[in-house]
């Protein structure tokens, strides 16, 4: 777990500098993206940085770390970051229900990435869209979503299901998370799997089944101003045993962790 001592150190250091009598933030003052409002409306940009450690063995390069842009635009009806989109289509008191779409690369490689991945054919990125509901109440959230390969790379599918609960430490807003992802065998052989025609000595044929992974999370937001602040957000995620016994991969687990500064018009 090398990134959390870093996430750790930004919290503490974040709630250290609230003063016992700071005034608590007018509600809707600072940027918040961890958990959607449907009464909310901001549109916020921004730019990221995030790494995480390797999947597939050998894997290097620009795959582990990027920059990128930050958008987050938040009505009653649509929700839009950088790499998701979600329509609601229905509220019905503390249930959600909407149409999702986003984009899914943390699988995807090439043989550019990756040692063992010498020779094999390209897995593509891909869009994944499907219905999503969410019921929220004082205790927190829980989401469920089922997604298909929109983009018919390896006509997979997968469900989702997530539980966050956001609280606050002065200004700064903390959202712990855990999840669980249920993979198609369709889905984990194409991001897993070894084809006839790419084994070698040390790379047999692997013709994995469906998987459940998991994942937990921590995100923090810190406002600096009254349209400025910051974002970290932290995640470790844990492979289905199918995944993992893939021998292309040679760990179980892998972290990521993401920082953002973001300005809200």
């Amino acid at each position: 777990m090398k990134f959390l001592p870093l996430l750790c150190c930004v919290v503490a250091a974040a709630a250290h500098a609230q003063t016992p009598s700071a005034p608590s933030s007018p509600a809707g003052n600072e940027p918040q993206t961890s958990v959607p409002d449907p009464t909310a409306e901001f549109f916020l940009l921004g730019v990221g940085y995030t790494k995480r450690s390797s999947v597939f063995k050998g894997e290097s390069g620009n795959n582990l770390e990027r920059g990128f842009p930050f958008i987050h635009y938040r009505s009653k009806t649509l929700d839009v970051t950088t790499t998701n989109a979600s329509y609601h289509f229905l509220h019905d008191g503390d249930w959600r229900w909407s149409v999702h779409v986003g984009w899914i690369n943390v699988e995807a490689h090439d043989n550019a990435t990756a040692t063992v991945l010498d020779g094999t054919s390209k897995r593509e990125p891909g869009w994944w869209a499907g219905p999503s509901v969410r019921y929220k109440n004082d205790w927190g959230q829980v989401t469920a979503t089922i997604e298909t390969d929109a983009a018919h790379n390896g006509n997979g599918y997968q469900v989702r299901m997530g539980y966050a609960k956001p609280f606050r430490i002065g200004y700064l807003q903390l959202t712990p998370s855990v999840h669980v992802r249920w993979l198609s065998n369709d889905y984990v052989n194409y991001y897993y799997g070894v084809r006839a025609d790419e084994a070698s000595a040390s790379r047999p044929v692997y013709t994995p089944g469906a998987a459940t992974a998991s994942w937990v999370g921590l995100n923090a937001i810190m406002p600096v101003s009254r349209n400025d602040g910051f974002m970290v957000d932290y995640q470790m995620h844990q492979l289905g045993q199918s995944m993992a016994d893939s021998p292309l991969v040679d760990k179980q687990r892998y972290e990521r962790i993401s920082v953002v500064y973001m300005h809200r018009f």
